[in-house]
């Protein structure tokens, strides 16, 4: 019986097998081919940062060596860079080989796609992204630096920082005599807040709080009772330098920060003793509300006394807390706590810039006063001469045979223009070279100083029948 499998002819079963050869040695290549894109793929996704474009349908991504390149695979799978011409062949059996191959070749694209936008998400995440060129749509992807917060430091946590500060913080009580309005004396005392400058004993606090002081006792933050000696304070400034033994004490200093570098919504805490010792170390918290606020203390609601540069916060800042430290997310002193709006005004308080009043502490720290007012000084003052006088009239100036100007009839002996050799009998007839004949004339002319500039006066001094010049350097109202 006839049976087209035995009647086949040898020629044919030899070709079929040669065939059954060829088949497998493609599978075998097309496994070795898969290998590779397998190895690229992995390669890729260590080295692709990617973004993803949907209207392009390509990944756009920069590798290790930054450069920046356009990815080839396209999700349509029409076609992948590692494709290439298969050999020709016929039958069943190459048919399905060829369509493994072709799932093969499917399922590796699939997985660099899917790595792809897995590393996508994950740099969605961050704060660099890579983004297209939008000036030219055929240029290739560019990395670019979306916001200049990023590689900002983050700072503590506000407990961090109170954690950190509040050992350095004190509270102090000065206790003054006052006059009794029958007579006698009575002992009263103002009680304020501070922060440690040094380890060697030496605390901040306001002048006000200390002013007129016979005894001071700084509040440790252990509850330790300290005596305090007042080392210098100056009250154009409002700041006073304590210094206390440190022996035996761990005295931990704050650090010192950069009011300078101080932007509006920046956090910070305020560290003090509101409503007196009792409240010791309260840590009220809030955000630079402003800065170089400019603050007026006039004296009888009229006279101009002093403008401040102040920074302005919201955190509270209630009485006690004057002299008390400002501190940034870092825990690092950049103002020192001084006043606040009353009555009608909430969560408006005021401190002293630190870069405005370092030049002026280690001044009273050297000297027990300042001695020279810096350029970074956060205060501006009205400059005095230190003098009442009187103008000279038209009738006395030729009845006395004298020139006109200003009568000096009080000078004050601390005065830097009594210093520098004004006396009492003076008549100062020029203020820098401009003839001055009545005191509203010289308040006008000085007006245009302030506190720290020096002014030349002409004087003429009767006993010597003479004008001579006296240079000095203003003082503060």
């Amino acid at each position: 019986m006839n049976n087209e499998f035995e009647n086949a002819n040898p020629n044919e079963n030899e070709n079929e097998i040669s065939q059954n050869g060829e088949i497998k040695e493609e599978i075998r290549e097309d496994i070795e081919e898969l290998k590779e894109i397998k190895e690229d793929a992995a390669q890729e996704a260590k080295e692709v940062k990617a973004a993803y474009d949907p209207q392009s349908g390509t990944y756009s991504y920069v590798n290790e060596n930054n450069e920046a390149q356009k990815a080839e695979y396209v999700w349509n799978g029409a076609e992948n860079k590692k494709t290439k011409e298969k050999k020709s062949s016929s039958g069943f059996k190459v048919f399905a080989a060829a369509m493994l191959a072709v799932f093969t070749l499917s399922a590796a694209a699939i997985a660099v796609f899917m790595a792809a936008d897995y590393i996508a998400d994950k740099a969605s995440k961050n704060a660099v992204i890579p983004v297209s060129n939008t000036e030219n749509s055929n240029d290739a992807a560019k990395v670019v630096q979306l916001s200049t917060f990023a590689d900002k430091k983050t700072g503590l946590t506000k407990s961090e920082v109170a954690a950190k500060c509040t050992p350095s913080a004190v509270g102090i009580k000065a206790d003054t005599q006052m006059s009794g309005f029958f007579g006698g004396y009575y002992s009263a005392a103002s009680v304020g807040s501070g922060f440690i400058y040094s380890s060697d004993g030496y605390i901040i606090t306001n002048h006000h709080i200390v002013e007129d002081a016979e005894s001071v006792t700084v509040y440790l933050y252990d509850n330790t009772e300290v005596e305090a000696e007042i080392v210098g304070s100056d009250a154009l400034t409002d700041i006073a330098v304590l210094k206390i033994d440190p022996e035996g004490r761990n005295l931990v200093p704050m650090q010192i920060g950069d009011s300078d570098a101080l932007v509006v919504g920046d956090e910070v805490l305020a560290i003090g003793c509101p409503a007196g010792l009792n409240y010791i170390n309260t840590v009220t918290d809030g955000i630079i509300s402003g800065i170089n606020r400019e603050v007026t203390f006039t004296e009888n609601g009229t006279t101009k006394k002093k403008t401040m540069t102040m920074i302005q916060t919201n955190a509270t800042i209630n009485r006690g807390n004057s002299g008390g430290a400002l501190v940034n997310a870092y825990g690092e002193v950049v103002g020192i706590n001084n006043l606040k709006l009353a009555s009608d005004y909430e969560n408006i308080g005021f401190s002293i810039p630190i870069n405005g009043v370092l030049t002026e502490i280690k001044q009273i720290i050297e000297y027990g006063k300042v001695v020279e007012r810096s350029d970074a000084s956060y205060v501006a003052s009205e400059g005095i001469i230190g003098i009442s006088g009187s103008a000279i009239t038209d009738a006395q100036a030729e009845y006395y045979n004298i020139p006109k100007g200003i009568l000096v009839m009080q000078i004050n002996s601390d005065s830097s223009a009594a210093k520098a050799g004004l006396k009492r009998g003076d008549i100062i007839t020029a203020y820098n070279g401009k003839p001055v004949s009545s005191v509203d004339e010289l308040n006008r002319y000085k007006a245009e100083n302030k506190a720290g500039d020096k002014v030349t006066l002409t004087v003429f001094r009767d006993a010597e029948n003479d004008s001579f010049e006296i240079t000095f350097t203003l003082d503060a109202a």
